[in-house]
């Protein structure tokens, strides 16, 4: 667990979402390009510090809130010669002020460090208000199964690489979906047979629950999106919320404890009550509830005012740290961890603040 002040900073670098860095700025790795999660569509960095990750979308103008230097207590000549690639080499300025020492930059092997976090394909049928995935520029992203499989398993000697983990839009429909994360699962396991795979599917049926299990998955992310199911209907209209819910508790018997989650948004007009009587009700089932503040962007707010009726903000730091630790404590009750995850977000800790790990 973090020291109280690194996880407020970590919140207040999540809810920013950005960090300046100058063009003549010689990065040591190639900045991520995620076409999913929070920072879909931008290119990113992956800042490590006090034993956590937080992952920042790079800008260029240099009146941003944040931004990233060298650290100017190495010696210069020793971190020119060394680009910054070892150690602690960086500092995170606030307005111009020191607001974090000692920062590594961490490669990303596959969108996550240390793992190969791939998203299938980038089209979906549905049109889910808070995702911008759907909106991105598909020029050149398109990518075959095999494709996919040869590049996962380009990486099965390298040392770093700690997980698969797989999520996909819906091009076809869910099942087809899911088949096609069979024949990756299957693929990869055939060569890397211990490695941990987790999948991030949308799925109602049990028996696509099943199919990933039996091909080898060993983690599974089904995404409720939200603790309200009025909101759900709102900016989910073609999901099916009773089914995704039906799908999670019947995958804790399949997969095990601390092996099942789920993403619930923050900032959708939902209260704090209501996200804390979900991680509840989850926890006492097995499930494990990722809380993850809305990252707002042209692409969604547009879609969002229309669907909730209003204009929705950035979640401040002070209720991600707060609903974070009432979930630590719910988590606790229930004997379930945060930190026995090893695929996914748990893992990856670059998006959230993570309970019993973050605070």
């Amino acid at each position: 667990m973090l020291p109280k002040i690194i996880a407020v900073k970590k919140a207040e670098l999540i809810n920013n979402g950005t960090i300046y860095i100058p063009k003549s700025f010689a990065l040591p790795y190639y900045p991520s390009r995620s076409t999913a999660g929070p920072g879909a569509g931008k290119p990113g960095i992956v800042l490590g510090f006090n034993g956590t990750r937080v992952k920042l979308s790079i800008v260029r103008d240099e009146k941003s809130t944040f931004s990233l230097v060298r650290n100017t207590n190495l010696n210069k000549d020793d971190a020119e010669i060394k680009r910054c690639v070892q150690g602690k080499s960086y500092q995170i300025l606030k307005n111009g002020e020191l607001f974090l020492d000692e920062v590594s930059l961490e490669p990303t092997l596959m969108h996550a460090p240390n793992q190969a976090f791939i998203n299938i394909t980038d089209n979906c049928i549905f049109d889910c208000s808070f995702c911008v995935t759907p909106d991105l520029d598909k020029k050149g992203k398109k990518c075959s199964l095999e494709r996919w499989i040869d590049l996962i398993l380009a990486h099965a000697n390298n040392s770093k690489l700690e997980a698969v983990a797989i999520t996909s839009g819906v091009a076809e429909s869910p099942h087809k979906t899911v088949l096609d994360m069979v024949k990756i699962i299957k693929a990869v396991r055939e060569k890397l047979p211990a490695m941990p795979i987790g999948v991030e599917p949308y799925v109602t049926s049990k028996k696509d629950v099943e199919l990933l299990h039996k091909a080898g998955a060993t983690e599974i992310k089904i995404n409720l999106e939200t603790p309200s199911r009025d909101i759900f209907t709102k900016v989910c209209p073609e999901m099916d919320y009773d089914g995704i819910h039906d799908a999670l508790e019947f995958a804790v018997p399949i997969f095990g404890r601390n092996k099942v989650c789920t993403n619930l948004i923050l900032g959708l007009g939902e209260s704090d009550d209501e996200v804390v009587r979900a991680v509840e009700d989850l926890a006492k089932d097995g499930i494990v509830a990722t809380l993850r503040a809305l990252r707002l962007n042209k692409y969604n707010i547009p879609k969002l005012t229309v669907a909730l009726g209003f204009t929705p903000e950035q979640v401040p730091p002070e209720r991600m740290l707060r609903l974070a630790k009432k979930q630590k404590e719910i988590l606790n009750r229930n004997n379930l961890s945060t930190v026995e995850f090893k695929t996914m977000c748990h893992r990856c800790k670059c998006c959230d603040i993570v309970p019993q790990q973050d605070i």
